[in-house]
Protein backbone atom coordinates (compact mmCIF):
# COMPACT_ATOMS: atom_id res chain seq x y z
CA UNK A 1 0.00 0.00 0.00
CA UNK A 2 1.81 3.43 -1.05
CA UNK A 3 2.17 5.80 1.89
CA UNK A 4 -0.38 8.22 0.44
CA UNK A 5 -2.92 5.44 0.58
CA UNK A 6 -2.04 4.57 4.14
CA UNK A 7 -2.73 7.68 5.05
CA UNK A 8 -6.04 8.04 3.65
CA UNK A 9 -6.91 4.67 5.08
CA UNK A 10 -5.29 6.04 8.47
CA UNK A 11 -7.85 8.80 8.34
CA UNK A 12 -10.52 7.02 7.62
CA UNK A 13 -10.33 4.50 10.48
CA UNK A 14 -10.03 7.59 13.00
CA UNK A 15 -13.30 8.94 11.43
CA UNK A 16 -15.58 5.32 11.67
CA UNK A 17 -14.08 5.17 15.28
CA UNK A 18 -14.95 8.93 16.37
CA UNK A 19 -18.75 8.12 14.26
CA UNK A 20 -19.02 4.77 16.45
CA UNK A 21 -18.61 6.03 19.53
CA UNK A 22 -21.03 9.36 18.36
CA UNK A 23 -23.78 7.08 17.11
CA UNK A 24 -23.37 4.53 19.53
CA UNK A 25 -23.67 6.95 22.34
CA UNK A 26 -20.13 6.40 23.53
CA UNK A 27 -19.16 10.55 23.54
CA UNK A 28 -20.56 13.12 25.88
CA UNK A 29 -23.79 14.30 25.27
CA UNK A 30 -22.04 17.92 25.79
CA UNK A 31 -19.13 17.26 23.55
CA UNK A 32 -18.72 20.07 20.85
CA UNK A 33 -18.45 19.33 17.51
CA UNK A 34 -14.35 20.05 17.18
CA UNK A 35 -13.86 18.03 19.65
CA UNK A 36 -15.73 15.21 17.73
CA UNK A 37 -13.63 16.10 14.16
CA UNK A 38 -10.17 16.51 16.24
CA UNK A 39 -7.96 13.74 15.11
CA UNK A 40 -10.84 12.87 12.29
CA UNK A 41 -10.91 16.10 9.94
CA UNK A 42 -12.18 13.71 6.54
CA UNK A 43 -15.31 13.86 9.14
CA UNK A 44 -15.95 17.77 8.72
CA UNK A 45 -18.90 18.95 6.46
CA UNK A 46 -21.69 20.79 5.95
CA UNK A 47 -24.54 18.53 5.91
CA UNK A 48 -24.79 14.36 6.34
CA UNK A 49 -26.80 12.08 5.28
CA UNK A 50 -27.10 8.87 7.25
CA UNK A 51 -28.50 5.08 6.08
CA UNK A 52 -28.67 2.30 8.04
CA UNK A 53 -28.91 -1.03 5.68
CA UNK A 54 -30.22 -4.48 6.83
CA UNK A 55 -29.78 -7.48 4.77
CA UNK A 56 -32.24 -10.08 4.35
CA UNK A 57 -30.04 -12.85 3.81
CA UNK A 58 -26.68 -12.76 4.57
CA UNK A 59 -23.85 -10.17 6.01
CA UNK A 60 -23.24 -6.97 3.87
CA UNK A 61 -19.78 -6.47 2.69
CA UNK A 62 -18.48 -2.84 3.78
CA UNK A 63 -16.01 -3.49 0.88
CA UNK A 64 -18.93 -3.82 -1.65
CA UNK A 65 -20.91 -0.89 -0.41
CA UNK A 66 -17.96 1.12 -0.44
CA UNK A 67 -17.31 0.35 -3.94
CA UNK A 68 -20.59 0.02 -5.16
CA UNK A 69 -21.27 3.62 -3.68
CA UNK A 70 -18.05 5.23 -5.12
CA UNK A 71 -18.23 8.23 -3.22
CA UNK A 72 -16.53 9.53 0.00
CA UNK A 73 -18.44 7.57 2.99
CA UNK A 74 -17.67 6.28 6.63
CA UNK A 75 -19.29 2.95 7.82
CA UNK A 76 -19.48 1.69 10.98
CA UNK A 77 -21.32 -1.77 12.50
CA UNK A 78 -24.81 -1.22 13.27
CA UNK A 79 -24.73 -3.27 16.39
CA UNK A 80 -29.21 -2.82 16.87
CA UNK A 81 -29.56 -5.11 13.71
CA UNK A 82 -27.65 -8.33 13.16
CA UNK A 83 -25.50 -8.09 10.28
CA UNK A 84 -26.68 -4.38 9.13
CA UNK A 85 -24.03 -1.60 8.99
CA UNK A 86 -24.70 2.36 9.15
CA UNK A 87 -23.26 4.43 6.56
CA UNK A 88 -22.73 8.45 6.83
CA UNK A 89 -22.40 10.18 3.74
CA UNK A 90 -20.94 13.29 4.15
CA UNK A 91 -21.73 16.52 2.06
CA UNK A 92 -18.84 18.58 1.50
CA UNK A 93 -19.38 19.49 -2.38
CA UNK A 94 -20.48 18.42 -5.68
CA UNK A 95 -18.44 15.59 -5.77
CA UNK A 96 -20.64 13.00 -2.98
CA UNK A 97 -23.85 11.49 -3.30
CA UNK A 98 -26.51 11.93 -1.62
CA UNK A 99 -28.24 8.90 0.82
CA UNK A 100 -30.81 8.71 -2.41
CA UNK A 101 -28.48 8.10 -5.01
CA UNK A 102 -26.38 6.03 -3.09
CA UNK A 103 -29.38 3.56 -2.27
CA UNK A 104 -30.40 3.61 -5.70
CA UNK A 105 -27.20 2.23 -6.86
CA UNK A 106 -27.16 -0.52 -4.02
CA UNK A 107 -30.54 -1.74 -4.62
CA UNK A 108 -29.79 -1.50 -8.84
CA UNK A 109 -27.00 -4.37 -7.26
CA UNK A 110 -28.54 -6.29 -5.55
CA UNK A 111 -31.47 -6.89 -7.40
CA UNK A 112 -29.61 -8.09 -9.91
CA UNK A 113 -27.12 -10.07 -7.64
CA UNK A 114 -29.20 -11.39 -4.58
CA UNK A 115 -32.52 -13.17 -4.44
CA UNK A 116 -33.66 -10.98 -1.44
CA UNK A 117 -33.37 -7.23 -1.45
CA UNK A 118 -31.78 -5.64 1.44
CA UNK A 119 -33.80 -2.61 3.70
CA UNK A 120 -32.23 0.88 3.39
CA UNK A 121 -33.32 3.12 6.57
CA UNK A 122 -32.27 6.68 5.92
CA UNK A 123 -32.81 9.28 8.34
CA UNK A 124 -33.17 12.86 7.71
CA UNK A 125 -30.50 15.22 7.01
CA UNK A 126 -28.30 16.28 9.69
CA UNK A 127 -26.36 19.80 9.70
CA UNK A 128 -23.85 18.80 12.18
CA UNK A 129 -21.92 16.15 13.72
CA UNK A 130 -24.21 16.39 16.89
CA UNK A 131 -27.25 16.13 14.77
CA UNK A 132 -26.24 13.04 13.30
CA UNK A 133 -27.04 10.55 16.31
CA UNK A 134 -30.47 11.88 15.89
CA UNK A 135 -30.18 11.30 12.31
CA UNK A 136 -29.14 7.59 12.77
CA UNK A 137 -31.67 6.93 14.97
CA UNK A 138 -33.97 7.96 12.33
CA UNK A 139 -32.23 5.35 9.77
CA UNK A 140 -31.84 2.68 12.37
CA UNK A 141 -35.79 2.70 13.39
CA UNK A 142 -36.87 3.56 9.72
CA UNK A 143 -34.69 -0.05 8.46
CA UNK A 144 -36.28 -1.97 11.39
CA UNK A 145 -39.26 -1.10 10.57
CA UNK A 146 -39.08 -2.53 7.30
CA UNK A 147 -37.05 -5.61 8.52
CA UNK A 148 -39.91 -6.12 10.87
CA UNK A 149 -43.15 -6.17 8.09
CA UNK A 150 -40.47 -7.36 5.58
CA UNK A 151 -40.36 -4.65 3.30
CA UNK A 152 -37.39 -4.13 1.16
CA UNK A 153 -35.95 -1.38 -0.62
CA UNK A 154 -35.62 1.96 1.01
CA UNK A 155 -37.60 3.17 4.38
CA UNK A 156 -37.62 6.31 4.61
CA UNK A 157 -38.13 8.02 8.37
CA UNK A 158 -41.34 9.51 7.80
CA UNK A 159 -42.60 6.66 6.52
CA UNK A 160 -41.97 4.66 9.96
CA UNK A 161 -42.93 8.36 11.55
CA UNK A 162 -46.23 8.47 9.89
CA UNK A 163 -47.05 4.63 10.67
CA UNK A 164 -46.44 5.64 14.69
CA UNK A 165 -49.03 8.36 14.12
CA UNK A 166 -51.35 6.09 12.34
CA UNK A 167 -51.21 3.81 14.91
CA UNK A 168 -51.52 6.36 17.93
CA UNK A 169 -54.87 7.48 16.24
CA UNK A 170 -56.56 3.89 15.93
CA UNK A 171 -55.37 2.22 18.87
CA UNK A 172 -57.91 2.25 21.13
CA UNK A 173 -60.07 0.51 18.13
CA UNK A 174 -57.19 -1.63 17.30
CA UNK A 175 -57.12 -2.69 21.48
CA UNK A 176 -60.53 -2.92 21.72
CA UNK A 177 -60.52 -5.61 18.30
CA UNK A 178 -57.19 -7.51 19.47
CA UNK A 179 -59.07 -8.40 23.27
CA UNK A 180 -61.90 -9.51 21.28
CA UNK A 181 -59.91 -11.90 19.04
CA UNK A 182 -57.25 -13.20 22.05
CA UNK A 183 -60.23 -13.78 23.81
CA UNK A 184 -61.82 -15.89 20.64
CA UNK A 185 -59.12 -17.77 20.28
CA UNK A 186 -59.22 -18.91 23.50
CA UNK A 187 -62.19 -20.14 23.63
CA UNK A 188 -61.69 -22.15 20.37
CA UNK A 189 -59.01 -23.72 22.02
CA UNK A 190 -61.06 -25.06 24.46
CA UNK A 191 -63.14 -26.35 22.84
CA UNK A 192 -60.20 -27.94 20.68
CA UNK A 193 -61.65 -26.37 17.41
CA UNK A 194 -58.19 -26.45 15.57
CA UNK A 195 -59.15 -25.04 12.36
CA UNK A 196 -60.97 -21.85 14.08
CA UNK A 197 -57.71 -21.61 16.23
CA UNK A 198 -55.10 -21.31 13.15
CA UNK A 199 -57.47 -18.90 11.66
CA UNK A 200 -58.58 -16.87 14.08
CA UNK A 201 -54.42 -16.70 14.67
CA UNK A 202 -53.83 -15.50 11.12
CA UNK A 203 -56.26 -12.88 11.58
CA UNK A 204 -54.66 -11.62 14.37
CA UNK A 205 -51.64 -11.62 12.54
CA UNK A 206 -52.91 -9.55 9.85
CA UNK A 207 -54.15 -6.94 11.99
CA UNK A 208 -51.03 -6.19 13.38
CA UNK A 209 -49.39 -5.82 9.87
CA UNK A 210 -52.36 -3.85 9.07
CA UNK A 211 -52.43 -1.50 12.35
CA UNK A 212 -47.93 -0.76 11.61
CA UNK A 213 -46.58 0.88 14.51
CA UNK A 214 -48.34 -1.53 17.12
CA UNK A 215 -46.25 -2.56 20.46
CA UNK A 216 -46.50 -6.17 18.70
CA UNK A 217 -43.86 -7.66 21.07
CA UNK A 218 -45.36 -6.72 24.05
CA UNK A 219 -48.94 -8.04 22.46
CA UNK A 220 -47.86 -11.05 21.27
CA UNK A 221 -46.04 -11.63 24.64
CA UNK A 222 -49.05 -11.15 26.34
CA UNK A 223 -51.36 -13.01 24.14
CA UNK A 224 -48.91 -16.03 25.21
CA UNK A 225 -49.41 -15.54 28.81
CA UNK A 226 -52.59 -15.85 28.54
CA UNK A 227 -52.75 -19.13 26.41
CA UNK A 228 -50.38 -20.75 28.39
CA UNK A 229 -53.17 -20.66 31.88
CA UNK A 230 -54.96 -23.01 29.36
CA UNK A 231 -52.36 -25.66 29.72
CA UNK A 232 -51.02 -25.02 33.63
CA UNK A 233 -48.34 -23.19 32.27
CA UNK A 234 -46.87 -25.32 29.90
CA UNK A 235 -46.24 -25.17 26.12
CA UNK A 236 -44.17 -22.38 23.87
CA UNK A 237 -40.88 -23.90 23.62
CA UNK A 238 -39.97 -23.44 27.41
CA UNK A 239 -37.83 -20.95 28.30
CA UNK A 240 -36.66 -19.00 25.44
CA UNK A 241 -39.10 -16.13 25.74
CA UNK A 242 -36.04 -13.59 25.82
CA UNK A 243 -35.92 -15.60 22.57
CA UNK A 244 -39.06 -14.45 21.30
CA UNK A 245 -38.76 -10.71 22.67
CA UNK A 246 -35.29 -10.30 20.94
CA UNK A 247 -36.90 -11.51 17.44
CA UNK A 248 -36.98 -8.57 15.01
CA UNK A 249 -39.15 -9.51 12.13
CA UNK A 250 -42.85 -10.43 12.73
CA UNK A 251 -42.66 -13.81 10.24
CA UNK A 252 -41.02 -15.58 13.40
CA UNK A 253 -42.64 -14.20 16.21
CA UNK A 254 -45.80 -15.41 14.03
CA UNK A 255 -44.02 -18.69 13.84
CA UNK A 256 -43.03 -18.77 17.05
CA UNK A 257 -46.50 -18.22 18.21
CA UNK A 258 -47.96 -20.11 16.03
CA UNK A 259 -45.63 -23.17 17.01
CA UNK A 260 -46.57 -22.15 20.78
CA UNK A 261 -50.42 -22.56 19.75
CA UNK A 262 -49.62 -26.36 17.95
CA UNK A 263 -48.01 -27.34 21.39
CA UNK A 264 -50.99 -26.21 23.46
CA UNK A 265 -53.90 -27.66 21.55
CA UNK A 266 -51.36 -31.42 22.22
CA UNK A 267 -51.81 -30.44 25.77
CA UNK A 268 -55.21 -29.80 25.70
CA UNK A 269 -55.90 -32.70 23.71
CA UNK A 270 -53.77 -35.00 25.67
CA UNK A 271 -55.72 -33.65 28.95
CA UNK A 272 -59.11 -34.04 27.72
CA UNK A 273 -58.88 -37.56 25.52
CA UNK A 274 -56.38 -39.17 27.74
CA UNK A 275 -56.83 -37.69 31.34
CA UNK A 276 -55.02 -40.47 32.88
CA UNK A 277 -51.58 -40.19 31.17
CA UNK A 278 -52.23 -36.32 31.32
CA UNK A 279 -52.02 -36.72 35.50
CA UNK A 280 -49.37 -38.92 35.61
CA UNK A 281 -47.39 -36.39 33.45
CA UNK A 282 -48.48 -33.73 36.07
CA UNK A 283 -46.87 -35.83 38.83
CA UNK A 284 -43.92 -36.42 37.90
CA UNK A 285 -42.98 -32.71 36.59
CA UNK A 286 -44.21 -31.86 40.24
CA UNK A 287 -42.11 -34.25 41.38
CA UNK A 288 -39.17 -32.90 39.61
CA UNK A 289 -39.92 -29.37 40.51
CA UNK A 290 -40.16 -30.11 44.55
CA UNK A 291 -38.06 -33.26 45.19
CA UNK A 292 -36.50 -31.42 47.67
CA UNK A 293 -39.56 -30.12 49.88
CA UNK A 294 -39.76 -32.64 52.85
CA UNK A 295 -42.85 -31.68 52.64
CA UNK A 296 -44.10 -33.87 49.28
CA UNK A 297 -46.13 -37.29 49.75
CA UNK A 298 -48.78 -39.10 47.64
CA UNK A 299 -51.25 -36.86 49.45
CA UNK A 300 -49.95 -33.34 48.81
CA UNK A 301 -49.87 -34.80 44.62
CA UNK A 302 -52.97 -36.18 44.70
CA UNK A 303 -54.48 -32.56 45.88
CA UNK A 304 -52.35 -30.72 43.16
CA UNK A 305 -54.42 -33.24 40.48
CA UNK A 306 -57.79 -33.55 42.31
CA UNK A 307 -57.73 -37.49 42.87
CA UNK A 308 -57.76 -39.44 45.74
CA UNK A 309 -54.11 -40.60 46.82
CA UNK A 310 -55.52 -44.27 46.18
CA UNK A 311 -56.65 -43.55 42.66
CA UNK A 312 -53.30 -41.52 42.05
CA UNK A 313 -51.31 -44.61 42.95
CA UNK A 314 -53.42 -47.10 41.28
CA UNK A 315 -53.08 -44.70 37.70
CA UNK A 316 -49.27 -44.09 38.15
CA UNK A 317 -48.41 -47.22 39.11
CA UNK A 318 -49.98 -48.71 35.53
CA UNK A 319 -48.89 -46.01 33.54
CA UNK A 320 -44.93 -46.23 35.28
CA UNK A 321 -44.70 -49.72 36.53
CA UNK A 322 -43.89 -47.69 39.71
CA UNK A 323 -45.70 -46.36 42.94
CA UNK A 324 -45.53 -42.69 43.89
CA UNK A 325 -43.27 -42.99 46.79
CA UNK A 326 -41.24 -45.68 44.80
CA UNK A 327 -40.65 -42.71 41.56
CA UNK A 328 -40.41 -39.90 44.58
CA UNK A 329 -37.04 -41.82 46.21
CA UNK A 330 -35.76 -43.13 43.07
CA UNK A 331 -35.78 -39.20 41.60
CA UNK A 332 -34.11 -38.28 45.31
CA UNK A 333 -31.82 -40.93 44.91
CA UNK A 334 -31.09 -39.80 41.22
CA UNK A 335 -29.98 -35.92 42.41
CA UNK A 336 -28.54 -37.04 45.64
CA UNK A 337 -25.87 -39.49 43.35
CA UNK A 338 -25.41 -36.38 40.96
CA UNK A 339 -24.25 -34.17 44.19
CA UNK A 340 -22.28 -36.55 45.78
CA UNK A 341 -20.39 -37.18 42.31
CA UNK A 342 -20.46 -33.76 41.31
CA UNK A 343 -19.74 -31.66 44.47
CA UNK A 344 -18.16 -31.26 48.29
CA UNK A 345 -21.31 -30.96 49.94
CA UNK A 346 -21.60 -32.73 53.27
CA UNK A 347 -23.96 -35.79 53.21
CA UNK A 348 -26.33 -34.16 55.27
CA UNK A 349 -26.59 -31.31 53.32
CA UNK A 350 -26.85 -33.17 50.48
CA UNK A 351 -29.55 -35.16 52.35
CA UNK A 352 -31.28 -31.89 53.09
CA UNK A 353 -31.01 -30.64 49.85
CA UNK A 354 -33.47 -33.64 48.02
CA UNK A 355 -35.89 -33.66 51.17
CA UNK A 356 -34.56 -36.19 53.33
CA UNK A 357 -33.96 -34.60 56.74
CA UNK A 358 -33.76 -38.18 58.33
CA UNK A 359 -29.59 -38.57 57.35
CA UNK A 360 -29.94 -42.51 58.54
CA UNK A 361 -32.61 -43.11 56.38
CA UNK A 362 -31.02 -41.70 53.64
CA UNK A 363 -27.66 -43.49 53.71
CA UNK A 364 -29.87 -46.39 54.26
CA UNK A 365 -31.68 -45.72 51.11
CA UNK A 366 -28.64 -44.79 48.97
CA UNK A 367 -26.84 -48.07 50.32
CA UNK A 368 -29.79 -50.32 48.86
CA UNK A 369 -29.74 -48.40 45.62
CA UNK A 370 -25.68 -47.73 44.73
CA UNK A 371 -23.84 -50.73 47.34
CA UNK A 372 -21.85 -47.64 48.95
CA UNK A 373 -22.41 -45.28 51.94
CA UNK A 374 -23.02 -41.52 50.56
CA UNK A 375 -19.98 -41.30 52.04
CA UNK A 376 -18.18 -44.04 50.66
CA UNK A 377 -19.27 -43.08 47.22
CA UNK A 378 -18.65 -39.46 46.97
CA UNK A 379 -15.07 -40.21 48.24
CA UNK A 380 -14.68 -43.07 45.68
CA UNK A 381 -16.10 -40.84 42.74
CA UNK A 382 -13.83 -38.06 43.45
CA UNK A 383 -10.93 -39.54 43.88
CA UNK A 384 -8.01 -38.24 41.87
Amino acid sequence: MRLQEKLQFGARMAAEKRLSELLHERIDQEQQEHDLLAGAEDLRANFYDAMVIAPMDSALREETVRRLIGSPCFIVSCDELSGGMAVILPDPGPDTVSSETAAKILLKEWSDARPYMPVIGMGHKANSLPMLKKSYRQALNAAKYGVFYGHAGVITAEVEEMARIRFSKQAGEFLAAWQEMSRQLRLHLLALHKEEVYTQLETMIKLITDATGAYVAALLNSLIIELSVLADGQGGNNGSIQQFLAMNRLQDMHDYVRNYVSEIIHLLDEKMNNKDKYIIDKVIRLIDERYGSGELSLTVLADEVFVSPNHLNTMFKKITGRTVHQFLVDTRMSKAEELLRTTKLKVSEIAGSIGMSNISYFCSIFKQEFGLSPGEYQELMQRP
